[in-house]
């Protein structure tokens, strides 16, 4: 529901006027002197009167000054009238405007889902590149830990080796075997452990080995040149 408003300005001008009156008055006072001579001869007597007179004068000046203010006063008066009934071209513009607000709401609400199923995208995304994180962590685990077994194992074989190359050696000894066989016996043992992964626990035990072998084959003069060069 519109409805027209009417502003009307009344302007009222109010004048005041003061008026002063100013009086002068000047006075002329006259003064009269009488002087008297009197000259005596033995004849004749002479008598002579001075009279001067003095006027005084009195003047009265009025004057009148007017000083005139003006006020002027404004006074605004509003008025409020009904707005005539829309018609039906106004009904229609509006109907549509209220379409286009309705549609530009929908339209609003569309992008808000997209945004929403972009952001459930993204965190999916996220959530299966830390599973690929973590899985990859899970198989260096897996590799370390096949790789210590590795390792003891590797260890375990080279104590076997130890063992089976002891007894051999004690039996060697119980039998009275002789240095050629026992040789034959050794060799292959010894190229195995050459060809293994070097740590400190093979080093150390090939060490004792050749020791072992240089100790047996002290007495045979080819081997043991061919042993101390090859160390």
């Amino acid at each position: 529901m519109t409805h027209t408003t009417t502003t009307s300005t009344i302007t009222t001008t109010t004048t005041l006027t003061t008026i002063i009156f100013t009086t002068t008055t000047t006075t002329i006072t006259t003064t009269t002197t009488t002087i008297t001579t009197t000259t005596t001869t033995t004849a004749t007597t002479t008598t002579t009167t001075t009279t001067t007179t003095t006027t005084t004068t009195t003047t009265t000046t009025t004057t009148t000054t007017t000083i005139t203010t003006t006020i002027t006063t404004a006074t605004n008066t509003t008025s409020t009238a009904a707005a005539p009934p829309p018609t039906t071209s106004t009904t229609i513009l509006l109907l549509l405007l209220l379409l286009l607000l309705l549609l530009l709401l929908l339209l609003l609400l569309l992008l808000l889902l997209l945004l929403l199923l972009l952001l459930l995208l993204l965190l999916l995304l996220l959530l299966l590149l830390l599973l690929l994180l973590l899985l990859l962590l899970l198989l260096l685990l897996l590799l370390l830990l096949l790789l210590l077994l590795l390792q003891l194992l590797l260890l375990l074989l080279l104590l076997l080796l130890l063992l089976l190359l002891l007894l051999l050696l004690l039996l060697l000894i119980l039998l009275h075997l002789q240095l050629l066989l026992l040789l034959q016996l050794l060799l292959p043992l010894l190229l195995i452990l050459l060809l293994l992964p070097t740590t400190l626990l093979i080093n150390v035990t090939k060490q004792i080995l050749l020791q072992l072998l240089l100790l047996l084959l002290y007495h045979h003069q080819y081997y043991y040149y061919y042993f101390y060069f090859y160390y």
